[in-house]
């Protein structure tokens, strides 16, 4: 599987599909295999699919400083595009990937062609520094099983907790991964998601933007996303009925029929103008 240097690290992506590059930064914890429910219907519809590793997960380094923020992590990713000479291409960015999605559209606009942002965050909730101070308590205490289980209500509404069967498929699913993320290198990635704010900035940002949120979502419920939309000059806003904020894996149909709709729309306009 192809790894290059980029920022000092060996980062991991996978390539898939033809047309229009389509960049897949995952959130918190995930790695590229996040996207499985999105990758096959993106690539179905006419784009090579780009999703990365961020650093300290999955197949790339473990970051080599311990302290590092959102913008960083921009960066290594703006660093693998110039390696595979890509741009300016199509970034979604899920969760913590929403915000390093974002990072990139400030600093390196360049490299990005629209902009999706799922279920993601300006650094403007007070919730956020609060949930992820009790989930780095937890998580030395926990295997990775158990980790899971800690998370998985966070996760998935009502309706999908209700069903067991599925349920234990996640948990097994996240057990099984044969590059499980390290107790530290969860926990980095928090203390960099507890340096984003970029509240001050989103009138800066130019790109034709997409914010999709979840109806069910608790850890960063909808006002999150009305406030990205009210600062994105332009941008839609799109809610997602009665999914909780893993909603790429709860309903990936959905999700999947509401990012392609704008991505393609985007497409239309550009080879309207050309």
């Amino acid at each position: 599987m192809p790894r290059v240097s980029a920022s000092g690290l060996n980062m991991f992506y996978e390539m898939t599909g033809d047309g229009p590059p389509l960049l897949l930064i995952p959130g918190l914890t995930a790695d590229h295999t996040g996207w499985m429910l999105q990758v096959p219907a993106f690539i179905a519809a006419g784009y090579r699919c780009i999703a990365i590793d961020n650093r300290d997960v999955g197949q790339t380094d473990e970051s080599p400083i311990e302290r590092y923020t959102i913008r960083d992590m921009s960066d290594d990713t703006a660093a693998l595009l110039d390696h595979l000479e890509a741009g300016p291409v199509h970034v979604i960015g899920y969760s913590m990937g929403g915000m390093i999605a974002a990072e990139m559209a400030l600093n390196h606009p360049g490299r990005v062609k629209s902009l999706t942002l799922c279920v993601t965050d300006a650094g403007q909730d007070p919730l956020i520094p609060a949930w992820l101070s009790s989930m780095m308590l937890l998580r030395p205490k926990c295997d990775t099983r158990e980790f899971c289980q800690v998370l998985v209500p966070w996760l998935f509404s009502p309706g999908f907790l209700a069903q067991p069967v599925a349920v234990e498929a996640i948990v097994d699913a996240f057990v099984a991964n044969p590059f499980p993320q390290t107790v530290n290198g969860f926990i980095r990635q928090c203390h960099a998601i507890l340096t984003h704010d970029v509240r001050g900035r989103l009138g800066s940002i130019a790109v034709p933007t997409h914010i999709v949120a979840a109806e069910a979502d608790i850890i960063l419920p909808p006002r999150n996303s009305r406030f990205l939309a009210e600062g994105i000059r332009g941008s839609r806003l799109t809610v997602l009925p009665q999914v909780g904020h893993a909603a790429c894996w709860e309903n990936a149909g959905v999700l999947n029929d509401a990012v392609l709709s704008f991505l393609n729309e985007v497409s239309q306009k550009v080879e309207a103008v050309h």
